[in-house]
């Protein structure tokens, strides 16, 4: 004679899985508010923070405790370390723009002027410089020619500049994607697994 016990899973659904993925999503709200917006951004993700811990505390003690650690407790877990990882990427963040905000000081804007002068002075001055070079048969030619080939240079540096400028902030453009995606692969493993080991 066997008997098998069994739990519906029904109120773990609603009491403990759907609150935890709840919090979690909630968290990632974060990622979408203004960088400069930090009260906002750093409430959010305490909040959130502090209630998953609240609710891994309240199903601890609301359902049977033993000694081993369950499952529901490994995903609990698993879920405050997804919200704390939104946490990290607000601190990022935050440290990029207060960066930013010192390596922004009022000499950059004039060592920019001072390159954009540069630059057009160069760009007035290419002509002459091409017909010199079509005309001239003398040694100085090569000379002519590096001095040409300066403003390539500074090309080079300016697009290196640029493509930092547009991804030094771009943590949180990643972090939309990059945490949805983990999130949902963990959840397939989970329920996946723990199905397969209820059937056992």
């Amino acid at each position: 004679m066997e008997i098998r016990l069994s739990r519906k899973i029904t109120m773990y659904i609603v009491t403990m899985y759907l609150p935890s993925v709840a919090l979690v999503i909630l968290s990632w709200v974060s990622f979408w508010i203004d960088k400069k917006a930090v009260p906002a951004r750093a409430g959010l993700t305490i909040t959130t923070i502090l209630a998953q811990i609240t609710l891994i505390t309240g199903t601890a003690n609301k359902f049977p405790g033993i000694a081993d650690l369950k499952l529901g407790d490994t995903y609990m877990i698993v879920n405050f370390f997804f919200v704390f990882g939104s946490l990290i990427e607000f601190a990022m963040v935050s440290g990029q723009e207060q960066q930013k905000m010192r390596n922004t000081p009022e000499q950059k804007p004039k060592e920019e002027q001072k390159k954009g002068a540069n630059e057009v002075e160069l760009a007035a001055n290419d002509d002459a410089v091409k017909a010199a070079l079509m005309t001239s048969n003398s040694p100085n030619g090569a000379d002519l020619d590096c001095e040409l080939k300066g403003p390539e240079t500074s090309m080079v540096d300016q697009l290196k500049k640029s493509f930092n400028r547009r991804f030094r902030g771009d943590i949180d453009l990643a972090a939309r994607f990059l945490f949805p995606a983990t999130f949902a692969l963990w959840n397939c493993v989970y329920f996946a697994l723990g199905f397969g080991l209820r059937s056992y």
